[in-house]
């Protein structure tokens, strides 16, 4: 350790997958990166069949651990027809 130097910052505890389910997407991105896992990240967003775009907030609906890392299945509060 370097004297005068800042400690670093504990990282914090990785959320639990259930934790994740409706969190607001950004929010659960900080969350994990916060705590500093190793592994990947995979994003998967749901859409409706039809050409839409997403409005609202994009929320987690499905967190699922995989091999390498984490999936998470996101989706909009709501579509609109452009």
């Amino acid at each position: 350790m370097i004297a005068g130097a800042p400690d670093a910052a504990p990282a914090s505890p990785a959320p639990s997958h259930e934790e994740l389910i409706n969190m607001p997407y950004a929010q659960a991105r900080e969350r994990l990166l916060s705590a500093a896992q190793g592994g990947e990240l995979f994003v998967r967003v749901l859409a409706p069949p039809h050409p839409s775009i997403g409005v609202g907030t994009l929320r987690v609906v499905r967190a699922t651990p995989v091999d390498g890392g984490l999936e998470l299945v996101l989706t909009y509060s709501d579509f609109a027809r452009p």
